[in-house]
């Protein structure tokens, strides 16, 4: 947050250069992959309506879920925001002798409040303030703007006075079932994007009623490949452990090994293969480094596991030559049988020798081998894709088509519902939730002519016998074909990621 606190500082100094009426502010804590939740208002008695609906999420439940933890803020999109509309009407002006300034600044001086200090009486002061913000059509239309022979002229008598819509930059949709207001849930960066879900989810629930790296799968993949290598360290420091006991005891026959003697034999084990153990461990650990410079996708995917790697091996090699030792001397006793003693290891060592010491004999012929055995490797390389991230099935999908440049608003909502009906024909299709345009946030620069349609399935009991991700998507695409938009179709959360990467 020093950032943004400096950030904050220079708008202060610069914000009274800025242009009359002008105004900046700071961007919310987060990006565009922060959309972690959506959801839309709708009112199928058809006693509200879309204005309503999205007067009751800017003015109740956008605060109310802003105060969830995480949450860096809560974007309205869709509906029509209500607003008092002044249409000025040329010919009364001219009539009037009124320049459209002169109304504009009349109504700016009407709709204000203004403080008169304080009134003492009785031994008590009384603060004096007079209210004088517009709340009704009548309002507006006797707001006083000259006096023309005795009479005054009013806003009324130059314009017509109405309650009409903001102009829109976005549009939702539900279901094909026609426009809603709704809001996005923005998470704050850093945060746990599931904890984050089910408290909203747990807040909407209350809302609903009143009105009527975490240990995730990749830190404990980190720690399931790391785990063989740490463990392999100390067996090959008890194994050796062991050969020197039974050198011990073959060259001391009859003889009790104790006490210092005991210590002496097992740090010769330890500090013959310590180094070799240490080193290949270090090895291993500096291997995963590379990962640490993926970005995007790919970065958020698999730092966690390239972490719990590292850490897991660095500890190991610590481990090998400090405490392992130490645990060998205290926990190693008794009588140690020989090798060749168990039929499992002479079986092994007798079909092992005669191919060490043919690879021994004829070093060129093996290296000759393996480099033909590498060469075998070079056609399935050439096969491989350029992308280093396999798609993933995240289990919903975003339709993202883009209409021509400079579409209407009315264009874009008809299309809007026409695309999310066809989509909704799809059996295994749950639910639709379309937006055109932006919504009333930092992080969405989108125009109208840019459409997002986030498909929710159903679970995968319930699909179709045979029908998998991506036949469902050849299914969509065949279904929704409508002219002037390309289909385009991709993972939500891949979408954000490599919109936040371009």
């Amino acid at each position: 947050y020093w950032a943004r606190s400096r950030v904050l500082e220079y708008l202060a100094q610069v914000q009274g250069r800025l242009p009359q009426g002008a105004t900046a502010s700071l961007g919310p804590d987060a990006t565009g992959v922060g959309w972690v939740y959506e959801y839309a208002l709708v009112d199928r008695t058809g006693r509200h309506d879309l204005a309503q609906l999205r007067s009751l999420q800017d003015w109740f439940l956008r605060y109310e879920l802003k105060t969830v933890p995480g949450v860096a803020e809560v974007a309205s999109i869709g509906g029509m925001v209500r607003q008092y509309q002044v249409v000025l009407d040329p010919t009364k002006l001219a009539a009037y002798g009124v320049t459209q300034a002169a109304a504009t600044d009349a109504l700016k001086r009407a709709n204000q409040e203004a403080g008169g200090s304080v009134v003492e009486a009785g031994e008590a002061e009384y603060i004096v303030r007079a209210s004088g913000y517009l709340k009704s059509l009548d309002d507006f239309r006797d707001v006083p703007l000259k006096v023309a022979g005795g009479i005054p002229v009013r806003l009324g008598d130059v314009a017509t006075i109405q309650v009409g819509p903001e102009m829109r930059r976005g549009v939702a949709e539900l279901n094909g079932e026609g426009e809603v207001a709704g809001g996005v849930i923005v998470m704050r960066s850093g945060k746990n994007a599931r904890e984050v879900i089910g408290a909203v989810k747990a807040r909407l629930d209350e809302l609903k009623h009143g009105l009527g790296v975490n240990a995730n799968i990749m830190s404990l993949g980190g720690i399931a490949i790391a785990i063989g290598a740490m463990v392999d360290a100390a067996v090959v420091m008890i194994e050796n452990a062991h050969k020197h006991l039974e050198r011990w005891a073959h060259d001391n026959p009859g003889v009790a090994l104790a006490g210092e003697a005991r210590w002496r034999v097992i740090t010769a084990a330890a500090t013959e293969v310590g180094p070799a153990l240490f080193l290949s461990l270090l090895i291993i650990t500096f291997s995963f480094i590379p990962v640490f410079s993926l970005q995007g996708q790919e970065g958020r995917l698999f730092a966690p596991l390239a972490f719990t790697k590292t850490y897991a091996m660095a500890g190991a090699a610590i481990l090998s030559v400090t405490l392992v030792p130490v645990l060998m001397g205290w926990l190693i006793r008794g009588r140690i049988p020989a090798e060749h003693g168990n039929p499992v290891n002479r079986w092994l060592t007798a079909a092992y020798r005669p191919v060490i010491g043919w690879v021994l004999a004829k070093p060129r012929t093996v290296l000759v081998l393996a480099g033909l055995v590498f060469a075998t490797t070079a056609w399935p390389l050439s096969q491989l894709g350029g992308e280093f991230m396999p798609a993933m099935d995240e289990g919903d999908l975003l339709y993202m088509p883009s209409a021509l440049p400079g579409i209407s608003t009315a264009k874009a909502g008809q299309l809007l519902q026409q695309t999310d009906r066809l989509i909704r024909t799809v059996p295994e299709v749950a639910s639709v939730f379309g937006k055109a345009g932006r919504a009333e946030t930092a992080t969405d620069p989108a125009p109208m002519e840019m459409f997002e349609t986030t498909i929710q399935f159903k679970p995968r009991d319930q699909w179709r016998a045979g029908m998998t991700p991506e036949r469902l998507v050849e299914e969509l695409d065949r279904a929704v074909k409508v002219p002037g938009l390309a289909n385009i179709w991709v993972p939500p959360i891949r979408n954000r990621i490599d919109m936040l990467a371009t």
